[in-house]
C-alpha cells in the first residue's frame, strides 16, 4: 500500500519571489517616512516656538510688566529659548530677572533665522503686544524655521502670531 504524503510549506522560489517584493516596497517606503519624520520634527520646533509666545504674551498680561523670550546662550535660537520677566525692560536677563520657563533645543540640524525681529529677544508688554525692548515701538516680523528643506514661519505682528508653512508670511 502506497501513501501520499501532503507536503507543506513554500517553495524556495515562492520565499524569494516574496522577498523581493517586500524589498521593493520598503525602498520606496523609506524616502516617504524620511520626508514625513523631517515635516514632524520641524513642526514640533515650530509649535514649540509658539508655545513659548504664547507663554510670554500671557505672563505678561498677568504680571502686570514686560516678559521676554531669547535664546538660552543669549545669542543663538538654536540653543533653546527661555520664558523671563524683564523687570527691568533692557532686553537681557539680569540676575534678578525671574526664568518663567525653559524650553530644549529644537532638533540637531533645525535653522532658525530672524527677518525684521529683534534677533535676541522679543518683548511682550502688560497688554499684550509685541513691542521692542526698551521702548513702545511694536514689532512686525518673522521667525523662519528650516529642517532638511522644508520650512515653517511663525508671522509676528503687534497683536497676531500666525503660523504658516513655507518661508513667507504672505
Amino acid at each position: 500500500m502506497s501513501t501520499l504524503r501532503c507536503q507543506r510549506g513554500f517553495s524556495l522560489i515562492e520565499t524569494m519571489t516574496v522577498m523581493a517584493v517586500s524589498a521593493v516596497l520598503g525602498l520606496t517606503a523609506a524616502p516617504s517616512m524620511s520626508d514625513f519624520l523631517s515635516r514632524q520634527r520641524l513642526t514640533a520646533a515650530t509649535q514649540e516656538l509658539r508655545l513659548a509666545m504664547e507663554l510670554a504674551r500671557s505672563e505678561a498680561v498677568a504680571r502686570g510688566h514686560r516678559v521676554a523670550i531669547g535664546p538660552v546662550d543669549g545669542r543663538d535660537w538654536r540653543s533653546g529659548w527661555e520664558v523671563y520677566g524683564d523687570l527691568d525692560d533692557d532686553g537681557e536677563r539680569d540676575a534678578g530677572d525671574p526664568v518663567l520657563r525653559v524650553f530644549v533645543a529644537p532638533e540637531r540640524g533645525v535653522q532658525i533665522e530672524t527677518r525684521g525681529l529683534p534677533r535676541t529677544v522679543l518683548s511682550f508688554d502688560d497688554t499684550g503686544y509685541i513691542r521692542w525692548s526698551g521702548s513702545n515701538g511694536l514689532v512686525l516680523g518673522r521667525m523662519v524655521m528650516r529642517y532638511r528643506g522644508a520650512a515653517s514661519t511663525v508671522c509676528i505682528a503687534a497683536a497676531r502670531i500666525r503660523t504658516v508653512q513655507g518661508d513667507s508670511c504672505a
